[in-house]
């Protein structure tokens, strides 16, 4: 297990910048950058090239990106977009209301009435949203009928996905989480993440433990203590050292 430093403070305290300075020290290929979102990582990007001037671009990436990379270059599974999910949740859902499936007729029913495709997109955002903020296993043994039928495609979904030997990005965090893709690299830099929701804090673990050296920036103050412990939580176990940083504009 690799060390682990946790730069702590609040906005406009300069943990981006303690980032970007370790960063400088560092050889191009030595180095992985892990962001929350696109505009983020390349803003960040463009930042170390102005200060550091030699970057290796490639190197930074966002989670998603990362995670779905590592899947592609060791297994045989294919990335499913939003797009072919969609497809896919439709022909699922149109099996459940029109084939003998063995199922309750109430939910039949109900799969008949959600076949318009902006039903469907919208059943897809409640699924992904149950399986990034709730625990594994959560939303099992539901206690209401609109639960059971949300299970229910959940499960077929799954069973289709799998199947098909495709994942989308939950599957990429699982994946590693669960040891069955692995992550490897000497300096790992975890930057513009406010939280980590549970299967975020589970592939973290994996991919920290993995990496020689790691820093992560955690966001202090009122509004983001509840954010901040699960980044904390997520990386008690592996002994952080902590550097706080203070505010510093005006």
């Amino acid at each position: 297990m690799g060390k682990v430093t946790i730069i702590s403070g609040p906005p406009f305290s300069g943990k981006t910048a303690h980032i970007i300075s370790e960063i400088s020290k560092l050889n191009p290929f030595d180095y992985t950058f892990i962001g929350s979102q696109g505009e983020s990582v390349k803003s960040i990007a463009s930042y170390a090239a102005q200060k550091i001037g030699s970057i290796n671009r490639s190197a930074f990436k966002t989670i998603d990106q990362f995670a779905v990379s590592l899947v592609r270059s060791q297994t045989n599974l294919v990335f499913a977009d939003r797009s072919l999910k969609i497809v896919i949740l439709s022909s699922v859902i149109e099996d459940m209301a029109t084939r003998n499936l063995n199922m309750p007729e109430e939910l039949k029913m109900e799969a008949g009435m959600i076949s318009h495709k902006s039903t469907v997109e919208k059943l897809l955002s409640l699924i992904d949203d149950i399986k990034t903020y709730m625990k594994e296993g959560e939303f099992s043994n539901p206690e209401n009928f609109r639960d059971a039928f949300i299970e229910g495609v959940m499960t077929r979904f799954k069973e289709k996905m799998d199947s098909m030997k495709l994942f989308d990005t939950y599957d990429a965090y699982r994946l590693v989480a669960e040891g069955k893709v692995k992550a490897s690299g000497k300096n790992l830099f975890i930057d513009g993440f406010y939280d980590f929701t549970p299967v975020v804090g589970e592939f973290f673990k994996a991919v920290i433990s993995s990496f020689e050296s790691t820093y992560i920036t955690v966001t202090t103050g009122e509004i983001f203590e509840f954010g901040s412990a699960t980044i904390m939580d997520a990386v008690k176990d592996l002994n952080p050292i902590v550097i706080k940083k203070e505010f510093s504009g005006n």
